[in-house]
């Protein structure tokens, strides 16, 4: 199923709010957040941007590479 990416950003964000606001983060964790929030932003902007080239095997790599990494938490 095709999810609209919008709706998606939407519902996520407004959960990522209100958890991030009830929780005290230590200096680390923090950290942690940030760099996966920078992870899956450049996973998704770099696999777009071959996408847009028309480099579908470079975008499959961002994709795999994502899902590989959602698999460590999930």
């Amino acid at each position: 199923m095709v999810q609209d990416m919008r709706d998606v950003f939407s519902r996520t964000s407004a959960d990522l709010e209100k958890k991030l606001a009830k929780t005290n983060l230590t200096a680390e964790q923090k950290a942690l957040v940030q760099t996966a929030m920078e992870f899956g932003y450049s996973a998704a902007y770099c696999a777009r941007t071959c996408d847009m080239n028309d480099n579908f095997s470079g975008a499959e790599r961002y994709q795999t590479g994502y899902e590989s990494m959602k698999k460590l938490v999930g």
